[in-house]
């Protein structure tokens, strides 16, 4: 059974290579709005519901993530005119499915906060405007907090509807259009590359650049894409650790140009200065600093430092110069991002429901699903884990479970699920089971 009805006969593969979580930093004034975010890569097996409730019978139920836990995140999307609304959706084994949704919705890919990825529902009208796009023409996110992200369309393409992954790289800032269930072995796909040149990019010495922003000195521009600090790197000697910048250098010359002048620190929150260490450097997700670079190509590198495990913050700045006697610097706020302890068993669950009813009396909420255990540890559901509540936490009463609590699930396996919950006030509500939140709306 699927987890979404009315799912995409052909269903998108979008797995994509991982990014750490940044800081962002958009409610810092000195900062202009434009800027690309960047935050954990990573998908969430998270799936949230909405379920539309008609006395007496069970309706369809529609995906919808709630994204609380990013900074921002697009909520429309014009192309050269054309506004979208958009709603964000959540990949589950790295398939795409397409919600039921109108002509002037567009789907966003959950957590791709560096190379937008957003699909599109295959109309006449649509088709032909992402068809007819040319290379150039513009096309603008409008994100939650009021900014406002420009691209540029540079590349057309038909790809096979199994071999999409490769389009969603987060190492560059853009957008990734996707013209979802066309059916046949191929799809439509467009991308465009972020227009920094639609806002000035910062100078360093104004002020300190978030995590995902362009910083342009002279020919230079350069762009933190990830922070990190790594922990047990020397179990020899606990008190050491390592801290990863991952970022991208364009020049803007025309010929070719070294990499090797290149000076970088790391500061932190008391003001003790970190050289870069070339060795530690060779751990990181690119290479160290060094060699040519192509003009007017953005070439990632990861520059590596010891810093001690305790390292004092709150965050951290990062100091690029082109080379050591430059009079300006590109200057970013960094993360301490610690590594994220072993979640316990049954915060990995997978859930979907499969139907929601009320009662005929109106009074219950009948709720029926599965839960799966992906892990290799036998996972225990006790009632503690599961919840039904309003938005402003007025929680109604359990009536009814099938099988009764604690729910044991051994590795692999699924259990099927029957909930009755007294009927909260309002038209809204949130089921929880342990960590997966599911909203209903359109309580009646």
């Amino acid at each position: 059974m699927s987890f979404q009805p009315n799912a995409d006969d052909a269903p998108v593969d979008v797995t994509a290579g991982s990014s750490p979580r940044g800081k962002s930093f958009w409610s810092d004034p000195a900062h202009r709005p434009r800027l690309i975010l960047i935050g954990i890569a990573a998908a969430l097996a998270v799936i949230a519901l909405a379920l539309l409730l008609a006395r007496g019978d069970a309706q369809t139920v529609d995906p919808t993530p709630t994204p609380a836990d990013l900074s921002a995140w697009p909520v429309s999307m014009s192309i050269t005119g054309k506004t979208f609304k958009i709603a964000p959706v959540a990949v589950s084994d790295g398939r795409w499915r397409i919600l039921s949704a109108g002509a002037d919705s567009a789907e966003w890919i959950y957590g791709t906060v560096v190379n937008y990825v957003i699909g599109l529902y295959p109309t006449d009208e649509t088709t032909a405007l992402v068809d007819g796009l040319a290379e150039g023409d513009p096309i603008t996110l409008d994100m939650n907090n009021g900014a406002e992200l420009n691209f540029r369309m540079s590349g057309r393409q038909s790809v096979p509807t199994d071999a999409v992954a490769d389009l969603f790289q987060q190492s560059r800032p853009g957008i990734t259009l996707v013209v979802l269930g066309e059916g046949g072995a191929e799809r439509l796909v467009v991308t465009g590359l972020y227009d920094a040149d639609r806002e000035p990019p910062t100078i360093g010495e104004a002020g300190l650049a978030p995590v995902g922003a362009p910083v342009q000195l002279g020919n230079w521009r350069v762009t933190v894409l990830s922070a990190r600090l790594a922990t047990d790197v020397e179990p020899e000697n606990p008190t050491q650790a390592y801290y990863y910048v991952d970022f991208t250098v364009e020049y803007l010359g025309a010929d070719p140009i070294s990499a090797d002048t290149f000076d970088m620190k790391l500061i932190d929150g008391v003001r003790v200065q970190y050289i870069i260490d070339r060795e530690i450097s060779r751990g990181g997700a690119n290479p160290p600093p060094g060699g040519p670079v192509a003009p007017r190509n953005p070439t990632p590198f990861t520059a590596g430092y010891r810093v001690p495990a305790n390292v004092p913050g709150p965050a951290l700045v990062w100091v690029f110069k082109p080379a050591p006697d430059e009079a300006q610097s590109a200057r970013f706020e960094v993360p301490i991002v610690k590594p994220t302890p072993t979640p316990a068993p049954n915060t990995q669950i997978t859930a979907q429901i499969n139907g929601a009813s009320l009662n005929e009396d109106q009074t219950l909420i009948v709720i029926s699903g599965g839960v799966g255990n992906p892990t290799k540890q036998q996972v225990t559901i006790s009632q503690v884990d599961v919840s039904l509540n309003t938005p402003d936490n007025v929680f109604s009463d359990l009536r009814g479970v099938e099988p009764p609590f604690p729910w044991v699930i051994e590795p692999g396996q699924t259990m099927a699920f029957r909930l009755q919950f007294t009927r909260p006030p309002g038209f809204e509500a949130i089921l929880r089971i342990v960590t997966l939140q599911f909203r209903l709306s359109g309580l009646r």
